[in-house]
C-alpha cells in the first residue's frame, strides 16, 4: 500500500511540474514570426514560477523553465535523502525490535546511495565540461558551403555584406514603412542564417514608387485581394554571383500569388514567362533556377 501511494505521489509531482511547460509549449504554438508577435519566445506567465518568474506577467521561455526545473530537482533530491536519513534515524532509534532497526538502517543507507548518486552525476558532467549542465534549446542553422566548380540548388546564406545593423538597419526599416500595402516575406538579415530574411536597404525610391503602383493597380482589377509580397531585396550574398540584387538597383523579387498572377496575364505562369506593365518588367522564375532559388517568383526590373 506504501508503495502504491508512494508511486502516485511522484506521478502527482511531475504532472504539476510538467502543467507549466505545455502551457508553454501550447503558448509558442500561437508565436508568428512574420506578424512579429513576439521576437524570442518569450511568454507571460499565468502565475508565480519560483526560479524563473517572480510575479504574473513576467516573462519567461521554455529555455529558462527546464533549466530551473533541473536545478530544483537537484535540489529536491539532496533535500529528500536527508529527510529519509532523519526517518530512518528515527526509526532506528525508537524502537527496540530487530527488523524495525534493520528497516532503519537499510532505508539510511539507500538514502545516502542516492545522495551519493546524484552528487556524483553532477560532479562527472561538471568535471567533463560545465557546459553539459546548461541546456540549450536553441537550434543553430547549417551553412554549407558551395563546392568547386560548382552551385548550390535550394541553399542560401547571409554573409557579413548582407547582415544590417544600426544605421542600414533603420534604413531597411525605413524602407518598410514607406511601402504601404506591399508586403515582405521575411526580416531583414540579422545573423548568418538561410535564406530567411529579406533586405530593403539601399532599394532606389523609384522601386519604392513602382511597387505601390503596382499594389494600388492590382487591388482594382482584383477586388481588393491582390497581395503584392517582396521574397527578395537587396541581399547580395542570397543570389547568384554577378546579380542585381544589391543595394542601389532597382531589382526585386515578387512571391506568386494567384490575385498577383492573374492581374500580370498569367494565371499559371511556367518558367520564363515575361510581361511588362506598370512600368516594371516580370519574369517568372521556378525553383532551383540560376542555381539559388527556392521558390517560384517574379524577378523584376525596370523596362
Amino acid at each position: 500500500m506504501k508503495k502504491i501511494i508512494l508511486k502516485i505521489g511522484i506521478l502527482i509531482i511531475l504532472a504539476m511540474l510538467m502543467l507549466p511547460i505545455t502551457q508553454v509549449i501550447a503558448a509558442g504554438a500561437t508565436d508568428n514570426w512574420d506578424n512579429n508577435t513576439t521576437s524570442k519566445n518569450e511568454y507571460a506567465v499565468l502565475a508565480p514560477l519560483p526560479g524563473v518568474a517572480n510575479k504574473v506577467g513576467d516573462t519567461t521561455t521554455l529555455k529558462k523553465y527546464i533549466h530551473a526545473i533541473f536545478n530544483l530537482a537537484i535540489g529536491l533530491s539532496a533535500v529528500a535523502a536527508v529527510l529519509m536519513i532523519v526517518l530512518g534515524g528515527f526509526q532506528y532509534m525508537s524502537t527496540d525490535a530487530i527488523m524495525k532497526k534493520e528497516e532503519g538502517k537499510k532505508r539510511i543507507k539507500n538514502a545516502i546511495y542516492g545522495l551519493i548518486l546524484v552528487i556524483s552525476a553532477w560532479l562527472i558532467l561538471y568535471t567533463i565540461n560545465p557546459n553539459l549542465l546548461k541546456l540549450n534549446l536553441n537550434i543553430e542553422s547549417i551553412t554549407t558551403a558551395t563546392p568547386a566548380g560548382g552551385t548550390l540548388t535550394g541553399v542560401r546564406t547571409a554573409t557579413g555584406v548582407d547582415l544590417l545593423s544600426g544605421n542600414s538597419l533603420q534604413a531597411d526599416q525605413a524602407i518598410r514603412d514607406n511601402l504601404g500595402k506591399v508586403k515582405v516575406n521575411n526580416k531583414p538579415c540579422t545573423t548568418q542564417r538561410t535564406s530567411k530574411c529579406t533586405n530593403l536597404n539601399g532599394l532606389p525610391q523609384s522601386m519604392i514608387s513602382s511597387l505601390k503602383n503596382l499594389q494600388k493597380n492590382c487591388t482594382q482589377g482584383s477586388n481588393n485581394s491582390c497581395i503584392v509580397q517582396i521574397s527578395g531585396g537587396t541581399e547580395t550574398s542570397l543570389h547568384i554571383a554577378g546579380s542585381e540584387h544589391k543595394p542601389g538597383k532597382s531589382v526585386v523579387d515578387l512571391s506568386s500569388k494567384n490575385t498577383l498572377n492573374t492581374y500580370l496575364g498569367y494565371p499559371t505562369p511556367q518558367s520564363g514567362d515575361t510581361v511588362t506593365k506598370d512600368g516594371l518588367k516580370f519574369k517568372y522564375e521556378v525553383t532551383g533556377e540560376n542555381g539559388v532559388s527556392t521558390g517560384p517568383h517574379w524577378h523584376v526590373i525596370p523596362p
